[in-house]
């Protein structure tokens, strides 16, 4: 049993000012209303039961008073447990988003999204939840994509329903600025986890980096950037998609759906970028993997610590009770048997 520490403090202050307030006032000699002359005969003579118990309201209020400052002390009997749970993990997704990120990808049997659509579904999930992933509630999660350049969607945060949002906002590039720039794109998903790790420590920071493609744009190389990010500690897992579909799918002008092949990339940029960084190499060709690999990034970066967690029921009903019925009590008594007329 253990109290709340402000409560306590609140009641010890109020205790120290009340009760020798109200032990004065029971026990300091009162002046006689009416003075005579023959008091020493009158104290002699026989006593009643009121009179006997003339002191009892003034017993019943101290009661009642020590009584609600326990109350107000909030008393509380603490049940413990225990739970695992992760802590200081910082997170950048980075997605590519050219042109040839709207290539079919299978879902389940013949049902398919776009490979776009699959990934941000993919990372819906691994933020909030669902499809088998637990959700990252207690890490910094941020989002940056990439084509011709790199840009930043949303800072880390824990905003978990906000950065949701990003990610369905993230659209596929315009024509003017269809290229793959992996190594900017890097560059530029490093330099805001340092930035932002900066301010808040991370016990581990790493990159998801997902692209369909071979860089074709771009000041930094895939390697330049790998190096970048591994000299501040930054993990980068990578997660080459390629469909066997090979084919970007769109409807033209009389509605009629046209496929155009895809380039065929092997991947090995993300290989190496993975090996600098003691990151991850992991292929996608459908839902179901892609799924699969975002689980096993999920569990591996996970930091599992013992925390405690004390649950407490609170005690401070049966006083605060107890401590209304005296005052009570004590009100009955004065408006009745011990009223006093001045």
């Amino acid at each position: 049993m253990q109290c709340e520490p402000m409560s306590l403090r609140a009641a010890i202050m109020l205790a120290a000012i009340i009760v020798p307030l109200v032990a004065w006032r029971m026990f300091r000699r009162q002046r006689a209303a009416v003075t005579l002359s023959t008091t020493p005969l009158l104290a002699a003579g026989p006593k009643g039961l009121r009179g006997r118990l003339y002191r009892t309201p003034d017993v019943l209020r101290l009661l009642a008073l020590i009584a609600l400052l326990v109350a107000l002390a909030r008393p509380r009997e603490g049940e413990e447990s225990v739970h695992v749970s992760s802590e200081g993990v910082a997170i950048m997704m980075l997605v590519d988003r050219s042109t040839s990120m709207d290539s079919p990808m299978q879902i389940v049997d013949k049902d398919t999204l776009s490979r776009l659509d699959m990934v941000k579904r993919v990372f819906k999930a691994f933020v909030l939840g669902g499809d088998g992933l637990p959700g990252r509630p207690n890490d910094l999660v941020g989002l940056s994509t990439f084509a011709m350049f790199g840009e930043q969607n949303c800072p880390l945060t824990l905003d978990r329903d906000g950065l949701a949002l990003f990610i369905d906002g993230i659209t596929l590039a315009t024509p003017v600025e269809d290229r793959t720039a992996i190594g900017d794109g890097l560059r530029h998903a490093a330099l805001s986890l340092i930035a932002a790790t900066a301010r808040t420590p991370a016990k581990s920071k790493f990159i998801i980096l997902l692209s369909d493609g071979e860089q074709n744009a771009g000041e930094l190389t895939p390697e330049e950037g790998a190096r970048m990010a591994a000299s501040h500690g930054i993990k980068v897992h990578c997660i080459f998609v390629s469909s066997p579909m090979g084919a970007r799918q769109y409807v033209d002008f009389f509605g009629r759906v046209m496929q155009i092949p895809t380039e065929v990339s092997t991947g090995d940029e993300l290989k190496e970028v993975a090996s600098i960084t003691g990151g991850t190499f992991s292929e996608a060709t459908d839902g179901k993997s892609l799924l699969e690999i975002t689980r096993r990034i999920d569990q591996e970066e996970k930091t599992e610590i013992r925390q405690k967690v004390v649950r407490y029921r609170e005690r401070f009903g049966l006083p605060l009770v107890i401590g209304i019925a005296l005052l009570g009590i004590e009100l009955l008594f004065r408006a009745t048997m011990f009223l006093r007329i001045p």
